[in-house]
């Protein structure tokens, strides 16, 4: 908390100062404090609304408190600013469609992530690490299990409403 106390002193002499903005909101991120950090990120977008890595940062947070349409958005944005060979927003994108039950998008998501990873190009960049290699097992497992409750549900017909 003391890190805390020291940006919140800058931000008295400095409102404007983005850096602590940015600071302030990743410390109250880390520790767990994901509305105050998102209040963080708000004052540094405000300032600055190219920062890909704060609307990263941000879209997890809100994803982390329930918001998963803000997320998804921030997310969104986030590739659009870095390009959309971006892997990691994909995949927490999926996350909070997925947590939406928006499972066509899940699925497609969760697909385009793993098509980036598995680029021959990129492929080799990702094989030691343990981080993503969870997610894409996890993605292969989710999109299985979707794929499985699309085919379920276009078995199922609505009843006549007569």
């Amino acid at each position: 908390m003391e890190a805390i106390a020291c940006y919140d002193k800058i931000l008295e002499i400095n409102p404007a100062y983005i850096s602590a903005w940015r600071n302030k909101g990743i410390v109250l991120d880390k520790l767990g404090n994901a509305q105050e950090a998102i209040t963080c990120y708000v004052k540094v977008l405000e300032q600055d609304p190219g920062d890909s890595a704060i609307w990263f940062k941000k879209g997890k947070a809100l994803a982390s408190i329930g918001k998963h349409q803000e997320a998804i958005y921030c997310f969104d944005k986030t590739r659009e600013l870095r390009g959309s060979i971006m892997e990691e927003p994909l995949y927490y994108k999926a996350l909070a469609e997925d947590a939406l039950g928006k499972v066509q998008e899940a699925e497609d998501s969760y697909r385009k992530f793993l098509r980036i990873l598995r680029h021959p190009s990129r492929a080799k960049w990702f094989r030691a690490d343990p981080a993503m290699i969870d997610m894409m097992d996890h993605a292969d497992k989710r999109i299985a299990e979707l794929s499985e409750m699309i085919q379920s549900r276009g078995d199922f017909t609505e009843p006549d409403p007569k």
